[in-house]
């Protein structure tokens, strides 16, 4: 099965080249940011230390309510453009994503590496997200390109179900779908001239059967089962709260979006089941905050989308949203800590976003304002984008390995580019944007 012959007749005739990085933009990592710090990464960690040492001078390096600046509609727009690029040069010419790369490694070292389904189907969603948002020639085509990857893997399995199954893996995780499923859905939203009327009618067939699937695989009190293991047609029903958060996305933004009253019915049952466990009715008894923390990451933008189609617990659901950016911030501190930045960042605007819809903009404000400082770490931890040089790490390298330009690294200081730890970065800052338009794509 291959998807590449229904592109509209905007991409006939195109060609792309996979693994060059054609789309990178804004200033390159170069020469200019050895001269910040003097040293290399081998000589010794003392220049990133030193920095640290200045900034502990200044008042607001120790006061957790200190103002950050926001970053501006300019960056935030040159940062997703540049991880538009990233995409591009990391995308291997049989479809699939390099998995990772290390800073501190030889260029290349890792791109052996065979596919994980899960990661991959992260990345095309966070790509497909992008072309959304920003669409651009060669970003369709990759995103083709990407598709056709995973259409070559599936499986038709009874009741119209289909599913990725790679060589070799005797398993098919419930995420995987799930992303694949977001990624189709980001494809057929509002893009249709990108798209033959066969390639619009066979994606949205697939889609079809990827949810089918899902449904398949719900078990008892909301949730979905983690896999689906071959060797003995079984599923595995551990419970899995970020499984539980991304499919829930899944079923609701599809039923929204494709207008299905009496599925968002049954899921507002879900999400009654799944609002019950994982805030431990209603935030009194919270057994596990990590497993509430992993849920939310994109259960509360689930509950946003929820709230969004209206319905009997409309205000409930939002006043979730809101409410998980709270206890996240005041009860868990999560503002504070490296670790999971990325994921607070998200549930933050998500909440900043549900507290505007509910007419609380003053909620909207506060929330929006916690949200800022991390959404600027988060930039800094990109390669070579617009606040590169905020961070003392990336300040020190004088020339980076090809293709990472756009990245996001997976901490302040850590050296690794992940392509399964691009997409909740991504997620965060379009969702951050989406209120406000953004400078033209260049």
């Amino acid at each position: 099965m291959s998807y590449g012959r229904w592109l509209g007749s905007v991409v006939t005739g195109m060609v792309l080249t996979v693994g060059v990085g054609v789309e990178a933009a804004g200033p390159a990592a170069g020469p200019a940011l050895a001269s910040a710090v003097s040293g290399t990464p081998s000589s010794g960690g003392w220049a990133v230390v030193a920095d640290r040492l200045r900034a502990g001078a200044r008042e607001a390096a120790w006061r957790h309510d200190a103002v950050t600046e926001a970053p501006t509609a300019p960056q935030l727009g040159q940062c997703l453009d540049l991880n538009r690029g990233f995409w591009l040069g990391r995308l291997r010419k049989d479809g699939f994503f390099e998995p990772v790369t290390d800073l501190r490694r030889r260029p290349g070292a890792d791109a052996s590496e065979a596919p994980e389904a899960r990661s991959q189907a992260a990345a095309l969603w966070a790509l497909a997200s992008l072309c959304r948002e920003r669409p651009t020639l060669e970003a369709r085509q990759g995103l083709m390109l990407g598709l056709d990857a995973f259409a070559r893997h599936t499986r038709e399995f009874p009741v119209r179900a289909s599913a990725p199954l790679l060589p070799d893996d005797p398993e098919i995780y419930t995420a995987t779908v799930a992303g694949l499923a977001l990624s189709m859905l980001e494809m057929t939203a509002g893009r249709e001239r990108d798209l033959t009327p066969d390639g619009l009618r066979q994606i949205e067939l697939w889609l079809k059967n990827h949810l089918t699937w899902l449904a398949a695989m719900e078990i008892g009190e909301g949730g979905w089962a983690v896999k689906y293991v071959m060797l003995d047609n079984s599923r595995d029903t551990t419970p899995e709260p970020a499984t539980d958060g991304l499919c829930f996305l899944a079923a609701v933004r599809a039923a929204r979006w494709f207008g299905r009253p009496e599925e968002l019915a049954r899921l507002t049952d879900h999400g009654r089941l799944l609002a019950r466990r994982y805030t431990g009715d209603g935030w009194q008894n919270l057994r596990d905050p990590a497993a509430t923390r992993a849920f939310l990451v994109f259960g509360a933008a689930a509950y946003r989308e929820l709230a969004q189609a209206g319905g009997p617990d409309a205000d409930v659901f939002r006043a979730l949203a809101v409410g998980a950016a709270w206890w996240l911030v005041l009860d868990q501190g999560a503002a504070r800590r490296e670790r999971g930045l990325p994921q607070a960042a998200l549930i933050l605007v998500t909440g900043a976003r549900a507290a505007a819809e509910a007419g609380d903009p003053a909620a909207a404000a506060r929330l929006n304002a916690l949200a800022d400082p991390l959404l600027r770490r988060l930039m800094t931890w990109q390669v070579g984008g617009p606040l590169t040089m905020e961070n003392p790490y990336l300040r020190r390298f004088g020339k980076l390995p090809p293709r990472t330009s756009g990245g996001f690294m997976t901490g302040d200081d850590t050296g690794l580019l992940r392509i399964g730890d691009q997409l909740v970065p991504v997620q965060a800052l379009l969702a951050a944007v989406r209120a406000a338009p953004l400078p033209a794509n260049p």
